[in-house]
């Protein structure tokens, strides 16, 4: 789930590159440039909390 969040985050942050031309008005390029934020930052949290796994008592090795 995480893994898509990210590659949508990278599809819309490269859609106003790839379809707008040069001289295109900004605001729909930084409405695109939040909601890719956005998905990277929720795919990062997901990727982050997915495998985090709590230490259980008298597994932890340490010195």
């Amino acid at each position: 789930m995480a893994v898509f969040l990210c590659v949508a985050s990278a599809a819309v942050l490269a859609a106003p590159t790839l379809f707008f031309p040069a001289d295109s008005p900004t605001e729909p390029k930084l409405g695109l440039l939040a909601i890719g934020t956005v998905l990277f930052a929720l795919g990062t949290i997901r990727i982050r909390t997915e495998h985090a796994t709590s230490p259980i008592d008298g597994d932890v090795t340490g010195d």
